[in-house]
């Protein structure tokens, strides 16, 4: 059973790398940190490097670990649920959410932690927004460019 079912947790952390989604994310996270978390530019550099390497290497682990005990709980309810037509919600669906909100508490505690800044909700509802956009076209990218097993 485990060899034939498709784990979006780990297709999707493969498939993150890919050079120009890498590149856009960088570059759309940076603005937010530059303007909305008001850190000077070198600063926001570093910290958007920072928080995007910490976020990328624990998120591929956390995301995985979620993903595959979504597999095995509600997922299977909500695939089963909807006769096996909307695989999209059972598993993809869910996988998006789950990397929108690892990369956003990862990055949260970063900038916090580690470069003192102040945390507010509508800081932290932009920087969701900005991790959507950057989980969204790593979506895209593994439909265009799919990983090969």
């Amino acid at each position: 059973m485990l060899a034939d079912f498709a784990w979006p947790g780990l297709l999707f952390t493969q498939g993150y790398w890919s050079w120009w989604v890498v590149l856009v994310g960088l570059a759309v996270e940076f603005f937010v940190v530059w303007k909305v978390f008001e850190l000077p530019p070198c600063r926001a550099i570093r910290a958007d490097l920072v928080m995007n390497g910490l976020s990328a290497s624990l998120g591929m682990v956390i995301v995985a670990i979620a993903d595959f005990g979504w597999q095995f709980s509600l997922g299977q309810v909500i695939f089963r649920a909807s006769h096996r037509l909307e695989p999209v919600v059972a598993t993809w669906g869910p996988t998006a959410v789950f990397s929108i909100l690892v990369s956003t508490i990862v990055e949260v505690l970063v900038l916090y932690k580690v470069f003192k800044v102040r945390v507010t909700r509508t800081r932290i509802a932009i920087l969701a927004l900005a991790n959507a956009i950057t989980v969204t076209l790593a979506f895209l990218e593994m439909y265009r460019n799919p990983v090969r097993l």
